[in-house]
Parts: C-alpha cells; structure tokens; sequence
C-alpha cells in the first residue's frame, strides 16, 4: 500500500470556519463574513504550508568557498501559528553557522527559517 502524501484539505477548513461562526452566534452569509472561511483556508494554507516542503531543496545552492568566519544573518522575519492555541505570532530568527570549505547563501537561510516556521 502506497502512502499518500498529506495535503492541507482547504474545504475542510472552510466548512470547519463556517461551523465556528455559527457557533458563536454568527451569520456565516452576512456580507461581512461570507468570504471569511475562503480567507481563513488561504491563511491556513500558507501559514502552515511548510509541513509539506522539504528544506533539503534550499540546501542544494552550496557553493566551494575558503571562508574561515562566522556567517550571520540577524532578523530574519517569520511567522507562524501557535499550536496550542492556533493563533499567528511574528518575530524574527538569526542565524549563525560556520562554514567547513562549504557556504550557503544568506537568501537561503532566510527562506529555511521561512520553511520552518510555516
């Protein structure tokens, strides 16, 4: 049996947004909500989209380098979603390695703590 790769189900979230509106007593047709289950998928969909990238694809820009100092890229911004609540946050990550013959491009540590924090 093949194991089928996990997706986000966007139609499920919507349908899920749509039950908590009513559940609080809310009109899901109003016209200020009937495109918030839409939106909030799309959040989802982004925000945790990182579960189903590899991070291995932002390794493969590696390059030969004699480079004997620390390499360091400071506020890298991010966001992500809290587990235990499912509510966003922001803040930014830093990065540091030291280089052995090999470096990596800042851009790429940037797009890891991306990969990561999605």
């Amino acid at each position: 049996m093949v194991k089928q790769p996990k997706k986000i189900d966007s139609e499920r979230i919507r349908r899920a947004v749509a039950e908590i509106l009513s559940a609080i007593g809310e009109d899901v047709d109003r016209e200020g909500l009937c495109d918030t289950p839409d939106r909030v998928a799309r959040m989802y969909a982004e925000l945790c989209g990182g579960m189903y990238e590899d991070p291995q694809k932002h390794l493969k820009s590696i390059f030969t380098e004699k480079y004997d100092e620390i390499v360091l890229l400071r506020d890298i911004p991010f966001y992500s979603l809290c587990e235990h609540h499912i509510l966003p946050f922001i803040g930014e990550a830093h990065v540091a390695y030291l280089p052995t013959g090999k470096v990596l491009g800042v851009s790429k540590l940037a797009r890891l703590v991306d990969c990561f924090a999605h």
